[in-house]
């Protein structure tokens, strides 16, 4: 619901309002459910945090409390407006956002964690890395002073990086390395 370009284009209006970008979150939303039940083959469970798009730099910059959550330049709210969020009561701040991830790290049990590189150019997947690491953070010690077995797995993965992938030794200029024989 935060992608400006695409409400644009989907509903035609130059300057959409909130509603508009509502429905998009929904239709987002909808299209997400579809391919992982299509592809997931019922593997797979998809839950929506509820957290702002556009918005996960800001929690970590500016609005860490509840009583001064951020809102959301393009739907106007403080929290998420769908139904089916995870927990419907979080707000858009830094507190509620670590103890969100927090609790589902603890109540899940997981065995590998899969987060976003805090070093990711694009602003939201560096900042949910980041809230990650930071909501993983009290789990981890108790795990490495126990020698629990069971502490989890953390990996990054990298989307945005400037300049990616780069040129190898000895490419021609022009030529990208998916042009290598």
């Amino acid at each position: 619901d935060g992608f400006v370009d695409a409400v644009r284009k989907e509903t035609g209006e130059v300057t959409p309002r909130p509603p508009e970008f509502e429905n998009y979150g929904e239709l987002r939303i909808g299209e997400l459910r579809n391919a992982v039940r299509v592809l997931g083959e019922g593997h797979v469970r998809v839950d929506d945090l509820g957290l702002p798009d556009g918005g996960l730099r800001t929690l970590l910059r500016e609005h860490w409390s509840r009583r001064e959550p951020d809102r959301s330049p393009t739907t106007e709210a403080e929290a998420a407006p769908y139904p089916d969020v995870l927990d419907p009561g979080l707000r858009y701040d830094y507190e509620d956002a670590v103890r969100l991830l927090h609790r589902i790290s603890t109540l899940w049990k997981p065995t590998l964690i899969v987060v976003p590189d805090p070093d990711d150019a694009h602003p939201d997947h560096a900042a949910t890395g980041y809230l990650a690491l930071l909501a993983l953070r009290p789990i981890a010690p108790a795990a490495t002073e126990a020698r629990d077995a069971a502490a989890p797995r953390i990996l990054a993965y990298l989307i945005h990086w400037p300049s990616w992938p780069t040129e190898p030794a000895g490419t021609a200029e022009g030529e990208t390395p998916l042009d290598l024989p």
